[in-house]
């Protein structure tokens, strides 16, 4: 089975394009499936595409929850469709064969997140599978309760407070290196891992990129940074300690594979 993260919050804040029937005081859950881009090269231009579903919208409800499958546009459709279901029994894994790099639920409310290979106006070609290439076509019938909608990759790598690094990287800690600037052969100012317990990889403010390298901040020693997502949490936070360290970090390798993903510092608090 594969490893992924249960998050509680929204990252493209895409539920607001449906109306809200849920509990309001129900909280988003989302699950991320942090093997999804294993071992396979991700472009600067990759983008996700996002399938919001409100089944009390839908015209048919269940019966609506579905992806029409077609070898490419304007063909006949295929005999077999994806059924959306909020609960699949593999992880991420549609009865199709498609696999999603994400699943997001509220009540009767769910975004189901593809990676996207190309585009025809209202016609997707989404990835089965990243690392088989293998690819499918789905169209946007502006079904009433179902929304498509594409965002770019790094959008949503920088769509929380945080980053949480690669399985693939072979380092135990999962650190990364943090220099003072994009391609620094000069020494690493720190080495960096996932932003867990307060102290990790955050963006910095200004959210910069330079090819494959991102502006970071790294909490670490009890450092200090107005940027720490902890802040929320404790506002009576010291300002009086020592200035966390910031540079730049790779957000992918120089094969091209993905190194850090979003990472929910929300929970930090709870």
């Amino acid at each position: 089975m594969k490893r992924y993260r249960i998050l509680s919050s929204i990252f493209l804040s895409v539920l607001f394009v449906l109306p809200c029937r849920a509990d309001p005081d129900s909280r988003p859950t989302f699950m991320m499936d942090e093997n999804f881009f294993d071992g396979i090269p991700i472009t600067p231009k990759a983008e996700i595409l996002l399938v919001a579903v409100d089944l009390k919208a839908l015209p048919h409800g269940d019966a609506d929850a579905e992806l029409i499958q077609y070898l490419r546009p304007d063909a006949a459709r295929r005999p077999d469709s994806c059924g959306l279901d909020s609960s699949p029994d593999i992880p991420f894994s549609l009865d199709c064969g498609v696999t999603m790099l994400g699943l997001e639920t509220r009540g009767d409310q769910a975004v189901y997140y593809f990676l996207l290979k190309a585009r025809q106006g209202d016609w997707y070609q989404i990835v089965l599978t990243p690392q088989s290439g293998a690819t499918t076509w789905i169209k946007d019938q502006h079904t009433n309760g179902l929304v498509m909608s594409t965002h770019p990759l790094f959008e949503w790598l920088q769509s929380l407070g945080a980053y949480h690094t690669a399985h693939e990287i072979v380092d135990p800690v999962r650190a990364v290196p943090v220099r003072n600037h994009p391609e620094d052969t000069a020494e690493d100012l720190t080495d960096c891992a996932s932003y867990e317990d307060g102290e990790g990889l955050i963006p910095a403010k200004d959210k910069t990129r330079s090819g494959d390298w991102v502006h970071v901040v790294c909490l670490e020693n009890e450092c200090f940074t107005p940027a720490d997502p902890l802040r929320a949490c404790i506002p009576n936070m010291s300002t009086q300690r020592v200035p966390c360290v910031e540079g730049w970090a790779r957000w992918r390798n120089k094969e091209g594979h993905l190194i850090l993903y979003p990472y929910d510092e929300s929970q930090e608090c709870s």
